[in-house]
């Protein structure tokens, strides 16, 4: 059994969420080769990517804007890829987002008179986002809308298995697509193997930093600045209030309280290690509420109690199960509340988070998909 990896784009998320689960699956020994295809609009820019398993075979295929009238175009470039590999049933297809899983079910079946063996991960809920927040004209947001609406519901309807990252995407994936329940599976987005709680690593930071070790710190950690972050909005509440936040983003910011640092991905679990409290401030809408954010996993993780307000209903849960954290808006926050959040304790939030988002546990659930797969079986 091979398996081909599909995703588009080395963007903000690639390292944490593509490279590392791919690196662990290797190390299963379970398929005879893995394929890690990327789709870019320029395949012969990409870059040695040095992290990535030796015996994961990389692969590039050219894409085009995503518009009815350039779909063939990118479906013709995967096409030949696939005809180069002589893709058949002995691959398990594994596609990043839904958009690519109707390009990769369609040109499988240019050269196979059989439906692939496909297993779609969808990470949000996209045409709400696109609704939204997509950057765009109105007639060429029209055209994406269309593109994406009629080809999602192709390829939902012919994979063999999809995952979603939370219960309320999955529950909008099967009311919006008509999609049996039983071949949608809820696995949320990975912490890293690096993401777990570690004193030595708060202090040193902390140190380089020139943090007390009375002073209170507030970390906020993206690797983009997309609409419904609120990263300014963060910003001023919280330094308007006195208090210091570690911004782990490209974006830099002058202001005596902001220490502003965007580090490699290997050194953000240290740097999440040296802060207080996370926080995750979002706003109220479909697009947050089904969402797993990456942040989240790797807060809780390293064992960071978490301020959020009433937005993402994953976090909602997590909190009010455990109280490692607290549901509210950010203007609420007292020095009551932080005394409660500091302490709490950090290896107990770690082993939690670990055990929901951990790469292993996120790992052995791909890997039980994975088996069914290849023995035919369904969910149910």
């Amino acid at each position: 059994m091979k398996l081909l990896y599909i995703t588009e784009n080395i963007n903000a998320v690639f390292y944490s969420q593509v490279v590392e689960l791919l690196n662990a699956i290797a190390e299963n020994n379970f398929f005879d080769e893995i394929y890690l295809v990327i789709g870019l609009r320029d395949p012969s820019s990409i870059d040695k990517i040095k992290e990535l398993n030796s015996n994961i075979y990389l692969l590039t295929f050219k894409t085009y804007p995503m518009y009815p009238f350039c779909n063939i175009l990118t479906m013709n470039s995967l096409f030949k890829l696939f005809k180069s590999l002589s893709i058949n049933k002995s691959f398990i297809l594994h596609t990043r987002i839904e958009f690519m899983g109707s390009l990769a079910y369609q040109s499988y079946l240019k050269l196979n008179s059989t439906k692939p063996n496909l297993l779609i991960d969808i990470r949000g809920a996209v045409i709400e986002e696109v609704k939204q927040y997509g950057r765009m004209n109105i007639v060429l947001k029209f055209f994406k809308l269309f593109n994406y609406k009629k080809n999602i519901q192709k390829a939902l309807s012919n994979a063999t298995y999809i995952n979603t990252v939370s219960n309320k995407l999955k529950d909008y994936i099967q009311n919006t697509y008509n999609i049996d329940t039983n071949i949608i599976s809820v696995i949320p987005t990975v912490s890293g193997k690096n993401f777990y709680y570690n004193n030595e690593e708060r202090q040193r930071v902390r140190k380089s930093i020139g943090l007390r070790e009375e002073e209170i710190l507030f970390v906020f950690s993206s690797g983009s600045s997309q609409a419904w972050q609120n990263d300014d909005e963060i910003v001023k509440i919280l330094t308007q209030q006195g208090y210091k936040i570690l911004m782990l983003t490209k974006k830099q910011y002058e202001n005596p309280n902001v220490i502003s640092r965007f580090v490699p991905y290997i050194e953000v679990s240290s740097y999440l290690n040296a802060a207080d409290i996370g926080v995750i401030i979002r706003n109220s809408d479909v697009v947050n509420n089904v969402a797993s954010p990456i942040k989240f996993s790797e807060y809780i993780s390293c064992g960071l109690p978490i301020v959020s307000n009433r937005s993402v209903d994953i976090i909602n849960r997590i909190i009010d199960k455990t109280s490692f954290g607290k549901i509210m808006d950010l203007p609420d926050i007292d020095t009551n509340t932080i005394n409660f959040l500091i302490k709490l304790n950090r290896y107990q939030i770690s082993n939690f988070g670990r055990s929901i988002f951990s790469i292993d546990d996120i790992t052995r659930n791909y890997m039980d998909i994975y088996l069914k797969m290849s023995e035919g079986k369904k969910h149910g």
